[in-house]
């Protein structure tokens, strides 16, 4: 026999509820793709609280079956106590279909599959098992074995696009690999116990103490007491001591130890390489992190100028350069060449010059900066000439 349970209105009840089945076995129910031992099916309103215990199917297209067709998406309130099922060729162990959903409820069982088709748990179409409820416990073990040994590749939990799966347990193959499914749109939220299964798709703890997220067999997303990093092919977020070597990245660390501040780069600890783009932004002060540039005097400084320097807290953003002129300094002349510590990723649009001292003021007037390029800019004078022997220094600010 087959077992349909239907949730339909009958002799004046619209639902199904409490229903206790226990040491049942169905078997060889294979005649179509969609034939199954135990099928629970919604036709106009629910089923809910179902007490199963102990009750078994082998060799059946689907072992067991929770399907829609009307009423209401319901199968809450299930409980499933030692379900054993044996899978065969393209066969499924426990299916949960379109529009239904599978909530507040308790699965446990062993599903032996024979062969690498062989699926353990399908939720497909729009079929939710835990959602937003999220307080399933489900413990499945699963093993793929035939008179040959043990075999693998057979699916341990395959998702489709529209589902969702939210709870928390222990699913795992005994003693070899099996694989996951999860479709790309597919809400996927495990929190067990343990690793969801060895390959595939899947969240974790790890036995180090870190959350991991499984893609296949590499981490993409891991939570560690330390660092939050999303790491793979392409990008890194967090910091960490192993940086990533991708040609696209984005590391978040903090700048220093002991201060609050937070660099843009790499992902190595102080790195703040990175370009960061935004419409707004709004902040007390600016302040440049690039190391101190270098200064050189050119004619317009005079002959042998000296205390040629620039102020140590400058950096490639603002900064001060001092000099004292020697004599006869040029018109029309570089001034000071001021070279950045390292080369800028883009020439800053602008270097404006300031005053700083009441020396030869109107002269100030007549110093200009050329157009900057990445690596610096050039400090000049107009058609004056700056005054001999005389202390001069001038701010700027690189936009």
């Amino acid at each position: 026999m087959c077992l349909l349970v239907t949730g339909t209105k009958q002799a004046g009840h619209s639902n199904i509820s409490k229903i206790h089945l226990i040491n049942v076995a169905v078997n060889n129910f294979n005649g179509t793709p969609s034939s199954a031992a135990y099928w629970f099916d919604n036709t106009t309103s629910f089923t809910e609280g179902m007490a199963l215990e102990d009750i078994t199917a082998n060799n059946n297209s689907i072992a067991m079956r929770f399907t829609r067709t009307g009423g209401t998406n319901s199968f809450g309130y299930t409980s499933i106590r030692g379900f054993r099922a044996g899978v065969r060729t393209n066969q499924i162990g426990i299916s949960v279909e379109n529009g239904t959903f599978l909530y507040h409820s308790y699965i446990d069982g062993i599903v032996e599959t024979s062969d690498a088709s062989g699926t353990v748990m399908s939720v497909s179409g729009t079929g939710n098992v835990g959602g937003n409820a999220g307080d399933d416990v489900i413990f499945l073990r699963a093993e793929c074995v035939n008179a040959s040994g043990s075999c693998t590749g057979a699916t341990l939990l395959k998702l489709g696009a529209s589902t969702q799966f939210v709870a928390n347990g222990f699913m795992n193959a005994l003693g070899t690999t099996m694989t996951t499914s999860i479709a790309p749109g597919a809400v996927f939220h495990w929190q067990g116990t343990n690793q969801l299964n060895n390959t595939g798709t899947r969240s974790e703890w790890a036995l180090d103490g870190n959350l991991r997220l499984v893609w296949g067999t590499n981490t993409r997303v891991l939570v560690s007491p330390s660092n939050l990093r999303a790491t793979g092919s392409t990008y890194v977020i967090g910091w960490s001591e192993n940086p990533t070597a991708s040609a696209n990245f984005l590391g978040v660390s903090p700048c220093s130890a002991g201060a609050a501040s937070l660099c843009v780069g790499n992902g190595t600890y102080g790195d703040s390489s990175a370009l960061v783009k935004a419409g707004q932004i709004a902040a007390t002060q600016f302040i440049g992190s690039s190391m101190t540039p270098t200064v050189v005097a050119g004619p317009g400084a005079g002959t042998f100028p000296t205390g040629v320097s620039i102020s140590p807290e400058s950096t490639s953003l603002s900064g001060a350069v001092s000099f004292r002129t020697g004599s006869s300094p040029s018109a029309n002349s570089v001034v000071t060449t001021v070279t950045f510590a390292g080369p800028l990723a883009q020439p800053p649009n602008v270097c404006i010059p300031a005053a700083q001292t009441s020396t030869g003021s109107p002269v100030h007037d007549q110093i200009f900066i050329y157009p900057p390029s990445n690596t610096g800019f050039v400090m000049a004078t107009g058609t004056v000439a700056l005054e001999a022997s005389s202390d001069y220094r001038i701010g700027y600010a690189c936009f």
